[in-house]
């Protein structure tokens, strides 16, 4: 919630800071309780982890869409070097899971399918699974480097995430709401220091505007001078399908590719697979 001094007078004449306290309470106590929940597997994987001890953990969350998994999971074999890919998963279905977890297998990627999420929201449900991994395996396994990444966001460009926080101890999508900011969860990398100790919480911080990732500018942000990190480069752009012409609005994020909503959280604005696999064919062939 925001801080007390910023609320005005109308607010406390509303309650807003009192409402605002029971409700950010309740948020944390969901998300702690979520956090405590406990998958077999979990421990059989960090035990992995640490006995193959590469330098990087990048971890990517799905939800509900394999076909898009195994773009970017052939992506990743392609263009990470000395990573360890890991897929935790966050569908809701029991089918696309098993799709999901059998493309692991076939590319020998580890999977983990995440503990029962309680939440519909996309945002709130995507902070809840981020947060979990955060907290059983990237703060178990203890690499020297770590990333979160959006299951939509496919790579076309070989990555060292150690060099992206060599100079800074993250770096990832800037995302601003007036004075605030913080990095986007679909794409953030940090280094060790943030995985020596839960530091992080990638919850919203919704009284104060901000999406999934926010809550980690009271705990981590406001201490550094924005001007003088370095962020991705992102831009938003129209891609012609090249069959039928239907434009569709990319995201461009160092030159990786972000389509929005392919796990159907808006199902109002979700777009056909074949769709998208050409949008991608067509900027990758480039």
């Amino acid at each position: 919630m925001r801080a007390l001094r910023e609320y005005s007078l109308q607010d406390w004449a509303r309650l807003r800071p009192i409402t605002h306290a029971y409700k950010t309470a309740i948020y944390r106590a969901e998300t702690a309780h979520y956090v405590r929940r406990k998958v077999e597997a979990s421990e059989a994987l960090v035990a992995r982890l640490r006995a193959r001890n590469r330098p990087t953990l990048v971890v990517t969350i799905a939800y509900e869409a394999p076909w898009v998994i195994e773009l970017q999971v052939a992506a990743a074999q392609r263009y990470f070097k000395d990573v360890e890919f890991l897929v935790c998963d966050n569908s809701k279905r029991d089918e696309n899971a098993a799709k999901i977890a059998e493309i692991c297998r076939d590319a020998q990627i580890e999977y983990l399918r995440l503990p029962s999420n309680p939440k519909m929201a996309g945002s709130r449900s995507h902070a809840l699974a981020v947060n979990w991994a955060y907290r059983n395996l990237v703060c178990a396994a203890k690499p020297a480097c770590f990333a979160f990444l959006d299951h939509d966001l496919i790579p076309t460009a070989a990555v060292s995430f150690p060099d992206l926080v060599e100079h800074q101890p993250f770096y990832g999508r800037l995302r601003r709401v007036d004075n605030l900011w913080f990095l986007w969860a679909g794409f953030c990398v940090f280094d060790e220091r943030y995985c020596k100790a839960p530091l992080l919480d990638f919850s919203q911080d919704w009284f104060n505007g901000l999406d999934t990732g926010g809550a980690n500018y009271r705990r981590v942000y406001r201490h550094f001078d924005r001007d003088t990190l370095c962020f991705a480069d992102h831009v938003f752009q129209d891609v012609a399908d090249p069959l039928t012409g239907q434009k569709v609005l990319v995201d461009l994020v160092d030159g990786w590719i972000h389509f929005n909503n392919v796990g159907g959280w808006n199902e109002e604005k979700l777009l056909e697979p074949d769709l998208l696999k050409r949008i991608l064919t067509s900027l990758t062939s480039k």
